[in-house]
């Protein structure tokens, strides 16, 4: 069955707005877009949050949530670093953003990040990492238990997009022809040649 990524995008809508509730004490503004796109070349990405991305007409002030199709499908509810806890976790930023709070330039977070997600639900580390500060989340019991409240729809997130490299290998029409002295050459039709080192046919060569 084709998967219908518009459901799995209500799905978060409709979790951001439970969750801001449950988690934010409904103090996020309903100014963002949600998105599933590609990471494209940023390898290890699993989402990313964007202030002023969107604009409705004449208002700019639109910001986006964005999940990364090439790993969508983290949807096991007993998971730490399932595909709702990246919803959480740009969501911290989006609370950021809103308070007018710097929590940190990509891909460094800073201890301002570090205490807003920590009261969203999530775990953070103990210790800055290098370079990343405090970047790496994981669900806490209270974000478990906010996804089992609003009984968030694991089972939506099942489609993920291919990454570089990993599609699968299409089939070819191009065939292997040898003659005696080992030349190869290839060629999608059928050859009817002799090779100009060892003077003896091109015979198909299958293996």
């Amino acid at each position: 069955m084709t998967p219908r990524l518009s459901t799995a995008v209500q799905e978060l809508e409709r979790a951001y707005a439970r969750l801001n509730t449950t988690l934010f004490d409904a103090a996020l503004p309903d100014n963002v877009v949600i998105a599933i796109q590609s990471r494209g070349r940023r390898s290890g990405v699993l989402g990313w949050y964007a202030p002023h991305s969107w604009r409705n007409g004449d208002d700019d002030g639109l910001h986006e949530i964005t999940l990364t199709a090439e790993t969508l499908a983290r949807n096991d509810p007993a998971d730490d670093l399932n595909v709702a806890e990246t919803l959480i976790h740009e969501m911290a930023h989006h609370q950021a953003a809103s308070e007018g709070v710097s929590d940190g330039r990509a891909p460094y977070h800073n201890r301002e990040f570090a205490r807003m997600a920590s009261a969203a639900g999530l775990i953070v580390p103990e210790t800055p990492l290098r370079g990343l500060g405090y970047a790496v989340t994981r669900l806490g019991e209270r974000g478990h238990k906010a996804l089992r409240e609003i009984k968030f729809d694991f089972g939506l997130f099942n489609a993920v997009r291919l990454g570089r490299g990993k599609r699968p290998k299409q089939p070819t029409k191009m065939k292997k022809w040898s003659c005696a002295c080992v030349v190869n050459i290839r060629c999608a039709v059928d050859l009817d040649a002799r090779c100009n080192v060892c003077r003896e046919p091109f015979e198909y060569n299958d293996h």
